[in-house]
């Protein structure tokens, strides 16, 4: 599960960010928590929100301040072939990982990687298909590289 929110300072483009997500099973639970500042770069068809935030961990094996994240959500709306589409891409980097979080699980990077690159085919205004490419690296309690496909149809209400 996972939520973020952005609280906007103003009409400055500058926000507040938080952000919390969990993992749990197979007698392993995380709780991730950013906190910290981001920007809103805002067009009429794309955003570019990145961010800078400190990170909290608390899991199974450890608990307390786990360096910091830098990252980003993306989004570009076109229209091809009299359809209309969106782009999409978040990524999160996380680096100045605490040495007693990197013990747990194998993990021997202080830099891990996490994030996706979607494509939105808003088909009608109540259906949408979606390809995804997921990926993690030194990511969710695991020291290999992970990445997978993941094919989506929404109901819009």
């Amino acid at each position: 599960m996972k939520g973020n929110t952005r609280i906007n300072l103003g009409d400055t483009g500058f926000n507040l960010f938080g952000q919390i997500f969990d993992i749990s099973g197979q007698g392993f639970d995380e709780q991730n928590r950013f906190f910290g500042f981001g920007y809103n770069f805002v067009g009429d068809n794309f955003f570019f929100k990145p961010f800078l935030a400190g990170h909290n961990t608390q899991s199974t094996y450890f608990n307390g301040s786990n360096g910091y994240v830098l990252g980003w959500t993306a989004s570009y709306d076109f229209s091809a072939m009299n359809q209309n589409f969106t782009l999409f891409n978040w990524h999160e980097t996380e680096f100045g990982r605490d040495k007693d979080y990197l013990n747990v699980g194998g993990k021997s990077e202080k830099t891990g990687h996490n994030g996706a690159l979607e494509l939105w085919w808003h088909a009608t205004d109540s259906v949408t298909a979606g390809l995804q490419y997921r990926y993690a690296e030194n990511k969710l309690g695991y020291a290999e590289s992970q990445s997978g496909v993941v094919y989506s149809l929404k109901y819009n209400f």
